[in-house]
């Protein structure tokens, strides 16, 4: 992958082309710089938020798990 820097406070990588000659992606992946501490909330923020979702949507498989569950048990 060619690289590109966009000033020295990010660094995204071009995204390789498809058979088609065709971008596979177009939002280019963002890496961390170091000593960028901004960059890193951010990254961090969108880990928490990610975890958040993924932890609601566990909590729901789950209490859908405990209705069927005494469904079956009523029955």
């Amino acid at each position: 992958m060619d690289r590109v820097v966009d000033s020295d406070v990010m660094t995204f990588e071009q995204m390789p082309l498809d058979a088609d000659g065709c971008v596979d992606s177009s939002r280019p992946a963002v890496r961390p710089v170091q000593d960028c501490s901004w960059q890193r909330c951010v990254v961090h923020l969108e880990r928490d938020v990610m975890g958040r979702i993924r932890g609601r949507k566990d909590d729901m498989r789950q209490a859908r798990q405990i209705i069927e569950q005494a469904i079956r048990q009523a029955a």
